[in-house]
This record gives structure tokens, sequence and C-alpha cells, in this order.
């Protein structure tokens, strides 16, 4: 049961569309239809939960436009944006994350994805309550209706751009090739209750997870999330800025705001990377004393619970989405790289060494829009 107390205004989707591409690969003819789905607002969106112990507010994820793709896609490199941060520098060096171990808070998570498989080693689901710390092979059809009851793509894409399993000839790389992904389902589709990320924050602190990717966000100051977060500097917070395509700098969206006081949280904007043509994403939020480092957000491949044209019968298990949202698990993957490279260090040095190896592209495209002008390159960390 809920109780209505008062109202803010959603952070939503900026226009969802599907496209399912026919029999063959990238580029191949396509049909395309729209869903309708636009950025929405509630007037009585904030709310309290039964079994909460804070005061609640909606929250809602940061992605934008969704593609079905068909094949494997890691050779066109630009189209993920891995070449523009030097990922391949880095796996060169260093590829494995599994001493780490990162938490997912998202919508559902398909850990039967055979790219996904092997790197997720147990989850918590907010919305169903379910717990099961077994791992995803034990018994993949119960796991499968567990985390992907509602069959969203959301979290299962931003896992596999985290820890897609790399060098493995199918699908893509995450920027973790081996690694402990914790999927925590605290989000029910496009939206979730506030409670239940903190609830997911605590279960994830009790596990050990040692970073957390929050590619969603509230258009509000939310006091009981800060708080969660600045009880836990041990954690480093990776959060999406936001597909407003607005400063920050004077408004107030958590959490990625908070990255102003809070020295354990990142807030990311996403990058558009055109070849050699680097800029920030029309969609993506930005403000120089609140987003932390931009990294590739734009049509980036990645993991999706497998998805069939009705017309052709083709299916896939992989597809391009642009947002914050795929941003924020670029960096996510390079700090459980760096400190699965550096054990001894805290969140803050990780968070230091990601922002202190950021470069400045050529023409400085981020002057104005990202701290310092930073985009993110993970090969100078190794």
């Amino acid at each position: 049961m809920h109780s209505r107390i008062s109202g803010i205004l959603l952070d939503g989707l900026k226009g969802l569309s599907l496209s399912i591409l026919l029999a063959g690969c990238l580029g191949s003819e396509s049909t395309t239809t729209t869903t309708g789905v636009t950025s929405e607002s509630s007037s009585s969106s904030t709310v309290e939960r039964t079994r909460g112990a804070v005061p609640n507010r909606w929250t809602s994820r940061t992605d934008s436009n969704y593609t079905v793709g068909e094949d494997a896609y890691y050779n066109d490199r630009m189209t993920t944006g891995m070449d523009a941060i030097d990922a391949p520098e880095a796996w060169s060096q260093h590829s494995d994350c599994q001493t780490i171990k990162v938490g997912v808070i998202d919508s559902a998570i398909d850990v039967a994805h055979p790219d996904l498989v092997d790197n997720v080693i147990f989850g918590w689901d907010e919305v169903g309550y379910d717990y099961d710390p077994s791992p995803p092979g034990y018994d993949s059809l119960s796991q499968e209706a567990r985390y992907m009851d509602n069959r969203d793509v959301h979290g299962t894409h931003v896992a596999g751009i985290v820890a897609a399993v790399g060098n493995n000839t199918i699908g893509v790389p995450g920027m973790c090739w081996t690694a402990s992904i914790v999927a925590m389902k605290a989000l029910d589709g496009r939206y979730g209750y506030v409670s239940d990320i903190i609830e997911a924050i605590e279960y994830a602190d009790q596990q050990g997870v040692r970073i957390i990717n929050g590619s969603w966000g509230v258009s509000a100051h939310v006091q009981s999330l800060y708080d969660a977060m600045a009880s836990r500097p041990h954690i480093l917070f990776v959060v999406s800025a936001g597909n407003n395509g607005q400063n920050i700098d004077s408004l107030s969206y958590s959490p990625s705001t908070f990255s102003r006081s809070l020295p354990n949280v990142i807030s990311v904007a996403s990058a558009q990377i055109n070849g050699s043509s680097i800029s920030l994403s029309y969609f993506s939020n930005y403000g120089t004393s609140t987003v932390s480092i931009a990294a590739p957000g734009s049509n980036i491949i990645s993991t999706i619970p497998k998805s069939c044209d009705r017309s052709t019968g083709a299916c896939s298990e992989y597809a391009s989405l642009s947002g914050t949202s795929m941003a924020a698990p670029m960096v996510t993957g390079a700090a459980a790289l760096i400190w699965s490279d550096n054990p001894s260090l805290g969140a803050q040095d990780v968070k230091a060494a990601l922002l202190g190896d950021a470069t400045t592209p050529a023409g400085n495209p981020f002057s104005g829009t990202v701290e310092n002008g930073r985009l993110m390159n993970i090969g100078n960390s190794f």
C-alpha cells in the first residue's frame, strides 16, 4: 500500500523508439515503431511505503532511444565508444575485476544472458522481495523468471556495459571482462521507489559491494538518499547526470547533484562519439560543479533480454541504447578495473584516479559543461 503525500516531476525517457533490424547485421533494412513513451510527470509521485522507514519518492531511469540489433558488435568500436576512452589499451594490461564486487541497482537483469551469466554472482529483488544466494547458472529458468518478470531491457543493458564477458567471440565486451556483479532490482520497469533503492544500498553494503552504479534519478533533493550515500564513504557511487539537456548546477537532481558535496559520488554526462568527433550528447544534463566526467553514452551496444521481430522472427540479445544511463556504467566498469588492480585504494582514491587520468579532447568540447572538461580515459590508468 502506498499513501501519497506530495508530488514532484519525474525525469523520464526521451521518447522511446524501437527498431528491430531484420536478418543480417547493423545497417540492414529495418522496421520502426514508436511506442509514444515520453518524459512523464506525476502530481502525486512522492509516496511512503508501509515497510519503508523514510519518506519516499518515485525515481526514474535515465536512458533514451533504443534499437535492437542482430549480431556481435565489438568490431564497430567507434559505435561503442571504447576506442575513444582507450579501453583496448587498458584491457591489454588488465581486464579482470572479479575481486571487486559491483552493485547494479536498476530494473530487471537477465542473469541467464550468455554474455552475463558468468559475471553475475547473486542478486536481490527489492520489488518482489526475493533473495537467492545461488549463482545464476544453478537454476536459470527460475532466475530468469525472478529477474526478468517485466522483460525490461534497461538493467540488462547497463549490466552488460559494466561486465559483459570479454574475449568470448560473442556479443560485446563490458569494461570488465570478468567480474562480480551483484544484481539488485529496485526499479519496476521505468520507475521505482527511493526506499527500495536505499534498501538495495543497505543490502549491497552488507554483501561487501565496493562500487554501485545508479542509472536513474529524481528531479528533487532527496535527503534520505543523500544520507544513505554519505554514511557509506567506503562505497563509490557512479550515477547518471540525467537526460533533460539542462544545466543542473543550480538545480537539485538526486543523486547526481550530490557530487557537489559527497567525495564518494561521481556524476557522469553522456558523450557522443562520431569517428574523431566528440561532443556532449544533445540530451545530456551538464554542469561544471555537479557533473564530474563525461563518458560515451550515445548509441552504445550492449546486452538485452532476447527480443524478436514479430513479423520476421529474427531475434537478438544485443541492442543500441543512448542515455546518461549508458555513460555511467562505462565509468563504473573503469572504476572496477582500477580498484581490482589496486585493491588497497579507497573509494575517494579510485575517484581521484578516474578524474586525474581523464583527458580533454581536441577542441575542448566539454568546456562549460563538465568539470574541467573531462572525458574518461581508462587507458591512462594502466
